[in-house]
């Protein structure tokens, strides 16, 4: 059984979808996979069992059966933090890894997911490098392009501390206008420093994008309007906090009404229930979502307009800056709560990643 370990340099950096289409793809071209995450830090119960949601995820989209008890090592859950903290318990992670992996059916490879960043896991005593070596597991980290130099240090510093262990880099969420300087200046860089590109993803408004269904279970809202809408996605989100005149500007400009802007197909708006004055706006600047924070709800004059123009409205009890940040990331990763962009990321991972040259490192034909 050949092990494979996906990590990243930052958080929601694409080891989900780089996952997601390698599995796939293996799966396609006959092999038998496994999954394991060393560390859970998603901890979530599914049908009786505490296991992590990457873990829940890839069994349900690899079709895999009886292996969640035994897919993660440890799960480091609130109460596990207190104890460790405390110094009330000790774990030797090598050895719940080894226990774990002794549960697993024979499959030909084994896709093990990090948790980004190689310092993660020493509070247990091990860090994800340390356990990298320790189980001689083949690399491949990807980054999420932010600040181009950030992202070569990264790769830079994984090679320093992996060396031959390190199969590869991929970049991830790569701009268009950023493609032909990656390719002829920093994968030649990398490449004299020994450090293997084998993929640039570039940015994809599919995998940015999400279901008014998914932004519903994920922030736990109420929907009271728009319910045959669930299936209508998502591409940006507006925060609904500044006077009604700036608002109405904003809300156009993100809709392409303006000359020289680009065309966001589905905008929702993210605003305190009590500013009328802001949902109308969003209302007449066309968005295709209304998310209504601080668990207040419309006025009738605004559910009306929202009926006739046939717009989702949701409720939801948290403030307005924390559901800009849940809706980030929600954005940015895949998982239970986006299972409509697996298609998508089976697709882009086919299409800009070596997968053959992953073969012939792990020793596949």
């Amino acid at each position: 059984m050949k092990p494979l370990f996906i990590t990243s340099v930052s958080d929601y950096a694409g080891k989900n979808l780089l996952l997601t289409g390698l599995g796939l793809k293996m799966q396609s071209d006959g092999y038998r996979i496994n999954f394991f995450k060393p560390l859970g830090n998603r901890p979530m119960r599914l049908e009786r069992i505490l296991s992590d949601e990457d873990a829940a995820f890839f069994h349900e989209i690899f079709g895999l059966k009886n292996q969640l008890t035994a897919a993660t090592a440890v799960l480091l859950t609130d109460e596990l933090l207190e104890r460790l903290l405390a110094g009330r318990w000790k774990i030797d992670l090598v050895e719940k890894i080894n226990q774990a992996l002794k549960k697993f059916t024979e499959a030909d490879i084994t896709l093990i997911k990090g948790v980004s960043r190689f310092y993660r896991g020493s509070i247990l005593g091990s860090s994800e490098i340390s356990l990298i070596k320790e189980f001689n597991w083949p690399t491949i980290v990807v980054d999420r392009l932010t600040f181009t130099g950030e992202t070569i240090d990264g790769f830079m510093g994984a090679k320093r501390s992996l060396g031959n262990l390190l199969l590869g880099v991929v970049f991830n969420y790569v701009p268009l206008t950023k493609m032909s300087y990656l390719k002829k200046k920093v994968v030649p860089f990398l490449k004299k420093n020994k450090v293997e590109v084998l993929g640039i993803i570039p940015q994809s408004a599919a995998l940015e994008s999400v279901s008014v269904k998914e932004i519903k279970n994920a922030l736990s809202a109420d929907l009271i309007c728009g319910k045959d809408r669930l299936e209508n996605t998502v591409e940006k989100f507006c925060p609904g906090i500044m006077n009604v005149e700036n608002a109405l500007r904003y809300f156009r400009r993100e809709m392409g009404h303006h000359v020289g802007y680009p065309t966001v197909e589905c905008l929702a708006v993210v605003t305190e229930g009590d500013r009328a004055d802001i949902q109308l706006a969003a209302l007449e600047s066309n968005a295709c979502c209304l998310i209504l924070t601080g668990h207040l709800y419309p006025d009738d004059i605004i559910l009306s307009r929202a009926e006739e123009r046939n717009v989702p409205v949701l409720v939801v009890h948290d403030d307005t800056l924390k559901i800009m940040n849940k809706l980030e990331k929600l954005t940015k990763h895949i998982g239970l709560e986006t299972l409509s962009k697996v298609k998508e990321a089976n697709k882009i991972v086919r299409a800009n990643v070596n997968i053959k040259a992953i073969y012939q490192k792990l020793g596949l034909r």
